[in-house]
């Protein structure tokens, strides 16, 4: 009976990240561009009450820090510098601390804890597969990121796809550091990849 309710609530959770999140993106966006931190932030909160006692949030040792922290730094980096070699125009102003916020502190935390934990826990309950629970958060994140497509100026939708390219590499990364790690692993994965964008725009 547990396991049954747990399942339902799974169900709920995706039904409504997908059709208030997904689905009315475009509506919900003309209210408040900022509206989908709180409503994500939402999500996160009602994972974290009812899945907090089946996860662990072991931090990694330093050597594993070390390792992943390098890897997406470069990573991030030749992210930013591949889209300059191919004439991309990247529609962040990283020069504003808002931006600076937004790309080194909300993004790395509150899209690891959707993604590699809001929307990771429920599939754990119809999938023992490691690899098809990475690889299914790994589609979510890549459509969160392409939902801008349809709104972005012309001159930007170039970069909208660009962007979903390197974000598969970054999922796969990060739910690869989630499985192995946890979910702090990721989070700094997400960190150090956006830091590597970040310096690379700044050089």
């Amino acid at each position: 009976m547990q396991l049954k309710k747990s399942k339902l609530f799974a169900v709920g959770l995706f039904l409504v990240y997908f059709v208030l999140r997904i689905l009315f993106d475009d509506r919900w966006r003309e209210i408040s561009p900022y509206y989908s931190y709180l409503f994500e932030a939402g999500i996160i909160g009602a994972a974290i009450f009812v899945y907090q006692k089946r996860t662990a949030f072991k931090w990694p040792n330093l050597q594993n820090l070390v390792t992943f922290g390098c890897v997406a730094l470069v990573a991030g980096f030749g992210a930013h510098d591949t889209a300059g070699v191919f004439g991309i125009l990247i529609p962040f102003n990283l020069e504003g601390f808002e931006t600076l916020f937004l790309l080194l502190i909300l993004a790395p935390v509150l899209e690891e804890l959707l993604f590699r934990f809001a929307l990771w826990e429920p599939l754990e309950l119809f999938t023992k597969s490691g690899v098809v629970i990475v690889a299914l958060t790994t589609l979510f994140f890549v459509s969160g990121h392409l939902m801008s497509y349809s709104y972005v100026p012309d001159e930007f939708k170039s970069f909208i796809v660009y962007q979903a390219m390197y974000v598969i590499l970054l999922g796969i990364g990060a739910g690869f550091a989630r499985l192995k790690y946890g979910m702090p692993t990721a989070i700094l994965v997400h960190f150090f990849f956006n830091l590597g964008f970040f310096v690379s725009a700044k050089m």
